[in-house]
């Protein structure tokens, strides 16, 4: 099943729910290595991504969900982290205290800067 997840992750949730379509990251770089033009990458992100005929079926029957429960949830506005209650804001207001916490080892450095920077992501 895990590469038929791939595979729907990929190909269908994330670029119709997400608006993320991955090929736009393997076409920059190979654009950046010179195996391929600019202008022949994004020829190719215009073309609609090919998947396995019957692979949305497959999960929805494996998720035991209706075809109007899948388009309520693909058509809906993705949630965000903000969506839900966290302590960013917390850990935001708590800054300096992270940042001597980091600066003695008890924090890693990548929690001082992911939890504790003032961000919109």
């Amino acid at each position: 099943c895990e590469n038929r997840l791939s595979a729907f992750l990929h190909s269908v949730w994330l670029p119709q729910k997400i608006n993320r379509d991955l090929r736009t990251l393997s076409l920059g770089a190979r654009a950046r290595a010179k195996l391929m033009s600019r202008e022949e990458a994004l020829l190719e992100i215009e073309k609609p991504i090919e998947y396995e005929v019957g692979l949305v079926d497959y999960f929805k029957k494996r998720l035991k969900i209706t075809d109007k429960e899948y388009e309520t949830h693909m058509t809906s506005k993705p949630n965000s982290f903000k969506d839900f209650p966290t302590y960013k804001k917390l850990f935001e207001h708590l800054r300096p205290m992270f940042y001597f916490l980091y600066l003695a080892n008890l924090v890693p450095k990548s929690f001082y800067i992911k939890y504790t920077s003032k961000s919109d992501v």
